[in-house]
């Protein structure tokens, strides 16, 4: 059996360019709503910041309150014309159950737009699940469904590429690669990412402009073709 990632997304639209360059920095706070052990978190973000640093960027985490609102809130609002203020701060939190609603095989979501609560949502009993499957570490499979939850976030796109850490479904050949360290942002996934920090990090504009469903998943299957639609919650389809 062939293991695989499928996502599901709205469009986005990109955030400006900035007009200088550097190193950006991505700031996450991170909720641990599942009761992680300490070492496995750390462990997660190191595989992260691992991702992030290939791509030169450099990524600051900090332990968030379990108990604040922030981590029980999800942004579902579309901004139209008047957008708020840009997050500087990316939120993330691990839930130990799917949420209703998501199928079966659902690691996580994000809300790239959303300017309070959480932009990434991780399902830690479907990573615990699969990982013995797709035989790697719940804190590595963990920190590499964060990257690519983060991508979608900070390039504000529903778009996939055909291979590497954002493609649509993985197959056996993307978790050989997270075996060996090597899946990773592409060249022009990484400066869209760089390009989008800039321009948070400086006050230029928001990371994205729209809201986006992001749907993360492993199957049982080989690589499926898109026709194949995934139910989103809600019961639409892509």
């Amino acid at each position: 059996m062939k293991p695989w990632l499928a996502l599901i997304a709205f469009p986005l639209i990109a955030a400006p360019q900035p007009e200088h360059c550097g190193v950006p920095t991505l700031t996450l706070r991170v909720y641990d709503l599942a009761g992680l052990r300490k070492s496995d978190l750390a462990e997660a973000l190191i595989q992260t910041a691992r991702i992030f640093s290939a791509a030169a960027v450099d990524l600051s985490w900090t332990a968030g309150d379990p108990a604040a609102p922030e981590a029980h809130l999800l942004d579902l609002s579309v901004p139209t014309t008047t957008l708020a203020a840009p997050s500087r701060v990316i939120v993330a939190r691990i839930i130990h159950e799917r949420t209703r609603g998501f199928p079966p095989e659902a690691l996580g979501w994000s809300l790239p737009a959303a300017q309070t609560g959480a932009h990434v949502t991780i399902f830690l009993d479907e990573i615990k699940r699969r990982q013995a499957e797709v035989g790697m570490a719940v804190p590595c499979l963990l920190g590499y469904a964060l990257a690519h939850e983060l991508g979608h976030v900070l390039m504000g796109s529903s778009a996939h590429a055909p291979r590497g850490l954002m493609r649509a479904e993985w197959g056996r050949t993307e978790l050989d690669r997270i075996q060996h360290g090597a899946l990773k942002f592409s060249e022009s996934e990484a400066t869209a990412i760089r390009t989008s920090l800039l321009a948070a990090n400086n006050g230029l504009g928001p990371i994205s402009s729209r809201v986006s469903d992001e749907l993360l998943r492993i199957g049982p299957a080989g690589l499926r073709a898109q026709s194949d639609a995934i139910r989103q919650p809600g019961g639409r389809k892509k």
